[in-house]
């Protein structure tokens, strides 16, 4: 009486509308994660950017030193 019940749930279940979207959702989350994996990779270089100080306080000085440390600073004007 229950292989009955659990057979009869198992063909409901595991028809083409419900195992299509789980195909699909498992093809779309491994390509994001080939995407992510990839852009991982390229980022080991440091970014370019330039820099414009107009402050003297104690806390430009703490994000320059950073900025300059994480960063190929191309401009320091």
């Amino acid at each position: 009486m229950i292989g009955n019940i659990v057979k009869k749930e198992f063909k409901e279940l595991f028809i083409l509308s419900t195992i299509l979207p789980i195909v699909v959702i498992a093809i779309v989350y491994g390509s994001v994660g080939q995407m992510i994996g990839n852009v991982g990779e390229t980022i080991k270089e440091k970014p370019v950017i330039g820099i414009v100080d107009m402050d003297d306080g104690n806390f430009s000085d703490i994000a320059m030193s950073v900025l300059t440390e994480k960063a190929k600073v191309v401009y320091n004007g």
